[in-house]
């Protein structure tokens, strides 16, 4: 609790809460040096895919009902300005796609960060920054069209269909980013940190034998729900009030809302001329989520890390505009990236690897 507290106070006195919230998904290629000089900066623009036909290394998982479930499709404007030598400020949106059997999976994704050169690289000593930054992910609803069972003890519903209405995330971070430089222009980068993380959502609707309840949790005993959709004629049920002295129920917002606090570290390399740039990074996330005791219970794997590795070619034939080419891949999907997805219902989908390819355009002043 008191690094939460703590790393809430920073984000909260530098403004980033809430407005901007979340885990960068290009943190392992931070770097304590960005290399503008006050009031330069550069902005990229790209398109995010991933499909069967460029899926080299098998990393989309096809579902079994058509080629493009697990598909990939959105894109990013991602910008940064340096204030002063040693401030540096940058800002993201994201749209983000994936084809499930049952909807596209659509979300927005708002991202901020600060950075404060603490001091500079100095023989064998590197250059070290202090960043900030939050991110908020949003979605206008989450379908799952298998059946599912929300249960207590000696009680259970299983619903055809569920719905989750306005799933929200937001983080906040805190990274030490260490910088060697060497004459020929290469550098290697080290950084570490944590952020919390909250997930909420607006509500949650199960769909029974073609009748639509709005299912909620008034403590962690109960379970209750109400018609909102189907003829009262042919819905056996209209309202639902559940209660059972059980303290492995479902909980409050039925362990879709939470909370976690999470960790990462990792490394970079890159290298540039005036034409060229290569930048290769890794990054490794651990987290502690409230939900996992639940997700447990259900005899579901917690998946609560996650590995990152990124490669970067970039081209620029003109002196202020350049092209490139992103590769990303992840261990575990989404884990600690995009937060609202991850819940009871849905942990057990995260066991898998998944890679986006990015080919954008960047421009400097």
């Amino acid at each position: 609790m008191p690094i939460r507290v703590a790393l809430g106070i920073v984000i909260v006195v530098l403004g980033l809460w809430p407005g901007f919230i979340r885990a960068g998904s290009l943190d392992e290629l931070m770097t304590a040096q960005p290399g503008f000089r006050p009031l330069q900066g550069e902005v990229e623009v790209s398109a995010d895919t991933m499909t069967r036909v460029i899926d080299l290394f098998g990393f989309r998982k096809d579902a079994g009902v058509d080629d493009s479930i697990g598909d990939y499709s959105g894109g990013h404007i991602k910008g940064g300005l340096a204030l002063t030598r040693r401030l540096w400020v940058e800002g993201a949106i994201w749209k983000r796609g994936i084809k499930t059997p049952y909807d596209s999976g659509e979300s927005i994704a708002l991202q901020g960060a600060a950075q404060f050169q603490l001091t500079l690289a100095k023989g064998n000593f590197p250059a070290l920054a202090l960043r900030v930054s939050g991110w908020r992910d949003h979605a206008k609803e989450a379908l799952k069209g298998s059946p599912t069972t929300i249960s207590a003890m000696g009680v259970s519903l299983t619903a055809d269909r569920v719905k989750v209405e306005g799933p929200s995330d937001r983080q906040g971070q805190l990274d030490l980013i260490a910088t060697w430089a060497t004459p020929q222009n290469h550098s290697f980068s080290w950084f570490g940190g944590g952020g919390v993380s909250d997930v909420t959502f607006n509500n949650l609707y199960a769909t029974i034998r073609g009748c639509e309840y709005v299912v909620g949790s008034s403590s962690t005993n109960n379970l209750n729900g109400r018609l909102v959709s189907g003829d009262n004629g042919q819905c056996d049920v209209i309202d639902f009030d559940i209660n059972r002295d059980d303290n492995a129920f479902p909980g409050p917002k039925l362990d879709i809302a939470y909370s976690s606090t999470y960790f990462q570290t990792g490394f970079n390399y890159q290298w540039f001329n005036e034409v060229w740039r290569t930048r290769a990074g890794y990054r490794f996330m651990t987290l502690d989520r409230d939900v996992d005791a639940a997700v447990a219970r259900t005899g579901k794997m917690v998946y609560d890390t996650n590995h990152f590795v990124t490669g970067e070619l970039g081209y620029r034939p003109f002196s202020r505009i350049g092209f490139f080419v992103r590769g990303q891949m992840m261990r575990n999907q989404f884990v600690g990236d995009v937060p609202l997805a991850y819940n009871r219902f849905s942990a057990h989908k995260f066991n898998d690897p998944y890679g986006i390819l990015s080919v954008g355009i960047m421009g400097g002043w």
